[in-house]
């Protein structure tokens, strides 16, 4: 499947939801950034933790929709937890 999606069509729906969101990531609810890199005082430049990327509720991989209803925006840090965490449904059932 083509990704469908350019740079333009991303940042637009990136700077709605961010709008939508207050610019709070969804699970933390601490500012976020739109901004994907950042300098530090002794200028390196670093991947932005506090960027806000996208995240859908329900997975893809479990029949979650790229619907707008189905994605938020999450720090890209908050992002990577939830994933870390993550059990797949036979993973839950066998618990």
């Amino acid at each position: 499947m083509k990704n469908w999606m350019t740079p333009e069509i991303q940042k637009a729906r990136r700077e709605r939801k961010f709008k939508a969101q207050a610019g709070l990531c969804h699970w933390c609810k601490k500012p976020m950034s739109l901004e994907p890199i950042h300098t530090t005082e002794k200028g390196r430049v670093k991947d932005n933790e506090l960027y806000a990327t996208f995240e859908h509720l329900v997975r893809r991989r479990e029949g979650g929709a790229a619907m707008p209803n189905n994605v938020v925006l999450a720090h890209a840090r908050c992002n990577r937890k939830r994933e870390k965490e993550y059990k797949s449904p036979q993973q839950q059932a066998a618990e």
